[in-house]
């Protein structure tokens, strides 16, 4: 009997431990892990050469643009990004022009995607006009509906808490969730231009979007919805202060909290230095913030997933007048080699890392049989060079925006081959791979 693919010669690291020797694949499933001699002849051989094998990176945050924003980035170059990072399944977030939030719009971005995808791909929905079309978006598969308080739609008052609320039963009725943007600006009075013009404008910026703006938000949101089953992720979550609030007053296994490698690599001395490169929301914090942030969201383990929020832009829309640029940071490629980094550094144990890249998304969202390196499991890995030190090159990113507040830091492994449902889309050598072998993904 044969396998269509086998690789050999690896340290494929399970959910069980290390396991030294290889794995086959067939019709797109692992079908066996075993030592070299235990494995099955295949069609096709692979030899690792004694690199690590991990699970595909699962990305839960991530701003694909397309239609109408296509000049930003496409279903087909963010997920050839994708690839090329790594990360083996991703889910769009909805905020678009035009804006993802009816059945058009998403079924229109569903067939668009399912033409030109290199990986996995699932889709949230932004908040319809109609709360009674939630039912209805939720039947075609979203993994949630997208709220941001920093930026409100205009036809619903998310900020009236009886609003929330009605919106949150809907929602916990369809089997769905809810995801927040967790800032609720406060009221802002223009500082006087003083000294450098970038620098006051910055100061405004950060005064505008304070810390004070995502402790208010989670607070919230806590209490307006502190008596509905409904399951809530945070997105982007910057403070340890507003961890350790959802972890005290947050329903167990209703709350999800994600943290980003910007906010926990970088502080407010990137954003003075670059500028509207590193321009994002939530905005970058103080050191000392950051640095609690890593112990209590990472040491601790109180983040229940690190993605991405890879949102891209053209270099035109991140240069200029700060007060113009637009916030977002492109982070497909650099996700897993920041963060693995960690590990090599011996600040992030192996497993830790693949919970929060690789297990708890796959959990959280509903993503059966995947997220994991076992038999029986969809065969979305990653083949890793942790021997192969680069340095970071927006110039070379797959995706169209080549800019990035990590150029220039040292990363100390390489994906060295990306494979999605057994098929190899993206091998260093060569770049990506035309497989076709993408699917569209649904909560189970």
């Amino acid at each position: 009997m044969t396998s269509d693919l086998r690789i050999i010669n690896a340290k494929i690291a399970t959910d069980r431990g290390l396991v030294y020797g290889g794995l086959n694949i067939s019709d797109g499933v692992i079908t066996r892990i075993s030592s070299n001699t235990q494995l099955e002849n295949a069609d096709h051989s692979i030899n690792a050469e004694g690199k690590l094998i991990i699970p595909g990176v699962i990305d839960v945050h991530v701003h694909l643009r397309d239609l109408a924003q296509a000049y930003k980035e496409t279903f087909k170059t963010g997920t050839a990004a994708a690839a090329a990072g790594g990360v083996t399944s991703i889910i769009d977030m909805p905020n678009n022009t035009p804006p993802a939030n009816n059945l058009a719009t998403l079924k229109t971005k569903i067939n668009t995607c399912m033409q030109n995808a290199v990986v996995n791909v699932g889709f949230y929905s932004g908040l319809p006009e109609d709360i009674n079309e939630i039912f209805k978006i939720a039947q075609i598969g979203v993994f949630g509906f997208k709220i941001y308080l920093n930026n409100p739609p205009p036809a619903i008052n998310v900020l009236d808490s009886r609003v929330l609320r009605d919106i949150a039963v809907s929602v916990s009725s369809s089997n769905s969730r809810l995801l927040f943007h967790a800032e609720i600006l406060n009221n802002h009075t223009k500082m006087a231009d003083q000294g450098n013009l970038d620098d006051s404008e910055i100061q405004d910026f950060l005064k505008l979007h304070d810390p004070l703006a995502e402790i208010k938000a989670v607070k919230y949101v806590l209490d307006a919805l502190k008596e509905v089953n409904v399951r809530i992720h945070f997105c982007h979550i910057t403070l340890p202060d507003s961890i350790k609030i959802l972890r005290d007053k947050g329903v167990e296994g209703l709350i999800s909290i994600e943290v980003t490698p910007h906010h926990l690599l970088l502080d407010d001395e990137s954003l003075y230095r670059l500028k509207g490169v590193a321009k994002t929301v939530p905005p970058l914090r103080h050191k000392t913030q950051v640095e609690k942030l890593w112990e209590t969201a990472i040491t601790f383990e109180n983040a229940d997933v690190i993605a991405s929020d890879h949102a891209p832009h053209t270099f035109a829309e991140k240069t200029g007048d700060f007060s113009k640029t637009l916030p977002g940071i492109p982070g497909l490629e650099t996700l897993l080699p920041l963060m693995f980094t960690k590990v090599v550094e011996g600040q992030l144990p192996l497993y830790k890392l693949l919970k929060l890249l690789c297990y708890n998304p796959a959990e959280i969202m509903g993503l059966k049989k995947r997220g994991r390196i076992r038999e029986g499991y969809s065969a979305d890995l990653v083949i890793l060079d942790y021997k192969k030190e680069y340095k970071i090159d927006p110039s070379r990113f797959l995706s169209q925006a080549k800019y990035s507040p990590f150029e220039g830091f040292i990363v100390k492994c390489k994906v060295d081959k990306t494979i999605v449902n057994g098929k190899i889309v993206y091998d260093s050598n060569i770049g990506v791979i035309e497989e076709k072998n993408a699917v569209i993904l649904k909560p189970s």
